[in-house]
């Protein structure tokens, strides 16, 4: 009963003696491991797992920590591996693939990165153009318009920036929140398609919006928005 229960478990589930021989598997670890039963019981466990991250774990007996390391049968995946000793000096290995929640980080590192890089452009603006009006002669308020108008979507892109970081750091957080408000996304489309030709201003963009005028949501009515708005934004900018 306890074989069974263990098969039907979605985390794989491997048992070794004390000379590391393996002993059983559940079908998860065949599957992340590469384990093939009935005719790999017996070998040794550093037979089929030669990563030299699992052999140094093994050899450590420190295993109070989890390892994460590259599945055998595919580089692609990423698993969590923890062995817990019982017994007469035998292991347990349980593995979990978290190939989705690495590939999340991986994500989330780059989106920080390339927001702090982004963030160096404006920056640089900023202070070469603070740095030029405090070192010359202002003969008209003309000769402060460029400047400043410059300064000033520099300073909104910032803003853009910050409002992206404070977002992301909100999702990652909050736990989800389930929402049964009925957005009107037509209305909601055509107040943005206003507010899209503001922020198109003197490059005149020829905007088009197909509204099917019989559209409602089940959403959360502030993140559709910003939604739209991020994806009508980068249409205009780019």
């Amino acid at each position: 009963r306890f074989q069974d229960a263990a098969d039907a478990l979605p985390d794989g589930m491997l048992i070794l003696n004390k000379t590391n021989r393996i002993e059983w598997a559940n079908p998860s670890a065949c599957r992340m491991l590469g384990i093939v039963t009935p005719k790999d019981i017996g070998q040794t466990i550093t037979n089929l797992l030669r990563q030299p991250d699992f052999l140094h774990y093994l050899l450590a007996s420190d295993f109070s920590k989890e390892l994460e390391l590259q599945s055998p049968r595919n580089s692609e995946q990423s698993l969590l591996l923890q062995i817990i000793p019982y017994g007469s000096s035998q292991k347990l290995i349980i593995c979990r693939d978290v190939t989705h929640v690495s590939k999340l980080e991986a994500m989330r590192s780059q989106f920080v990165g390339n927001v702090s890089h982004e963030l160096r452009s404006p920056i640089t603006v900023l202070s070469g153009y603070l740095e030029t009006l405090q070192n010359i002669r202002i003969n008209s308020e003309k000769d402060l318009v460029r400047p400043l108008e410059n300064m000033t979507d520099q300073v909104k892109r910032m803003e853009r920036l910050v409002t992206d970081l404070l977002m992301l750091s909100r999702l990652e957080t909050e736990p989800v929140k389930l929402t049964n408000e009925t957005v009107n996304v037509p209305a909601m489309l055509t107040q943005m398609k206003e507010s899209a030709a503001l922020m198109s201003g003197d490059k005149h963009h020829q905007l088009e919006f197909k509204i099917d005028e019989s559209l409602q949501l089940m959403a959360n009515q502030d993140e559709l928005r910003s939604l739209f708005t991020n994806l009508i934004s980068n249409a205009i900018r780019y």
